[in-house]
């Protein structure tokens, strides 16, 4: 029964080179399974220390900038695409409302540049006047500009609305003056 509690010789022999590797050294699973002769699925040395170089940190981040300044100059022709189409929106509208204004009698029809208006200071407005080769129209072109510290020059921030119009038939609606 002793016998079988002892370590035999040939038992030490077999273990004798885990103790000289010492108890903290490295062993891979793949070396240990058989599979450690195969340098294709163990390309890394057992002592490399993982990570990225700096080559590839480097690398890494010049990608990362040049992203990232391509969404910043995407992001700011966006907001300016929307500013400049708000701004002609505007000038639509306040186009619309003169016209009507000038139709119903509101505002004379008589030529008119560079009129600013009251609640919408940084907007100009002209009225202009082309007789056509009929007497009995006139063409009415109303035009809104935006004149602001913000406005950047050469890009038009104004809408023209032009329409036929009867001065005869103004007249009589406005009570026979012209």
């Amino acid at each position: 029964m002793l016998r079988h509690s002892i370590p035999s010789q040939r038992h030490l022999q077999q273990r004798k080179p885990d103790a000289v590797r010492g108890p903290g050294s490295v062993v891979s699973t793949a070396h240990r399974s058989g599979h450690g002769n195969n340098p294709s699925r163990n390309p890394r040395p057992l002592n490399a220390p993982g990570g990225f170089t700096l080559l590839e940190v480097l690398v890494s981040l010049a990608i990362l900038g040049v992203a990232l300044t391509a969404t910043s100059q995407l992001v700011s022709r966006g907001v300016q695409a929307g500013l400049r189409q708000d701004a002609e929106t505007t000038a639509a509208l306040l186009c619309r409302s003169k016209m009507d204004e000038v139709l119903a009698g509101i505002e004379p029809l008589h030529a008119m540049t560079a009129a600013r208006l009251a609640d919408q200071p940084d907007w100009v407005w002209s009225l202009e006047i082309l007789p056509l080769t009929s007497d009995e129209l006139q063409l009415v072109t109303i035009t809104f500009e935006r004149r602001s510290a913000s406005t950047v020059p050469g890009q038009s921030n104004g809408y023209a609305l032009t329409r036929a119009v009867r001065p005869a038939s103004l007249a009589s609606r406005l009570g026979g003056a012209r």
